[in-house]
């Protein structure tokens, strides 16, 4: 589990590992600077997995939306770890409970083969133990894929999942590989039960024009509060990432501020996703 770092240094920036890096956000992206806040934390595991989000709001939230898990939780665990009266419902139809057994049956008989190490081995038990003993408290696993209608009973629509909370106080955290897109005017319904959001955006180049509209339509109930481009992916024809992390807060939340944050990434908060190559650096005109 990552140790949680606060905004003690707002604006200061890393060097980029390229020139397409380096160049400014085109003026029409203008509207994705984030305005500037003072209790940004880094929450979740180093380089990728961990998201910036507000202090203030994970302490207020009653309970985290985890949608996109895959192998790592290390986001909902250190979540509730700074607000242990929270609780995680988390959705992921990919890794049912039989997947990290199988995952542990493969990994040594390819030991048998010579194509696997103890390492690994020990690496998968591990890995479903940590995940039967963290679904096995304030936070619950639901084997559904999110989505914008109920197609099978393994779909997960925004209205099923908040039938299953009363709060009015709930943090999403969405990273589902593309899917994003579908589900962004459902969440907007639940506009007043949602303190904040942070969301990984996929393919931001060839959905140029489905990327903006699903922000600003985010943008009428809440304000940007952060954002990160994921150094796994390239960076566009015009130098903007095509995946990027975007963190946003109910609007009023601080009361008002408009100032705006011109340059990202943020020190000792933001870590590349990649360690292997630089952060993108972020530049607001």
């Amino acid at each position: 589990m990552s140790t949680i770092h606060s905004d003690e240094t707002a604006g200061k920036s890393r060097n980029a590992c390229g020139p397409d890096s380096k160049q400014n956000i085109p003026n029409e992206l203008g509207f994705l600077a984030p305005i500037i806040v003072d209790d940004l934390v880094r929450v979740g595991r180093h380089n990728d997995g961990g998201y910036i989000i507000p202090r203030a709001a994970l302490k207020e939230t009653e309970v985290l939306l985890s949608l996109g898990v895959n192998e790592d939780w290390s986001f909902d665990a250190d979540f509730l770890r700074i607000n242990p009266k929270a609780i995680v419902h988390a959705y992921d139809p990919t890794i049912p409970d039989r997947y990290f057994k199988k995952q542990i049956i493969k990994r040594f008989i390819y030991l048998c083969c010579a194509k696997s190490s103890f390492k690994d081995c020990y690496r998968s038990v591990r890995l479903r133990s940590s995940y039967k003993r963290f679904f096995n408290g304030p936070a619950r696993h639901y084997e559904e894929r999110v989505h914008n209608r109920i197609d099978t009973v393994e779909d997960a629509t925004f209205e099923s999942m908040f039938r299953r909370t009363k709060s009015e106080k709930s943090f999403v955290k969405m990273d589902i590989e593309g899917s994003e897109y579908r589900v962004i005017d459902d969440l907007v319904k639940y506009s007043t039960r949602v303190i904040g959001i942070m969301i990984e955006f996929h393919d931001t180049e060839p959905l140029r024009a489905v990327f903006c509209t699903a922000v600003k339509k985010l943008q009428e109930h809440y304000d940007i509060v952060h954002i990160h481009g994921n150094n796994y992916a390239p960076v566009g024809f015009d130098g903007f990432p095509e995946v990027v992390e975007i963190t946003f807060l109910r609007k009023g939340f601080y009361g008002s501020v408009t100032a705006k944050r011109r340059v990202l990434p943020l020190e000792k908060l933001d870590e590349p996703n990649d360690p292997k190559r630089a952060d993108y650096v972020l530049r607001f005109t």
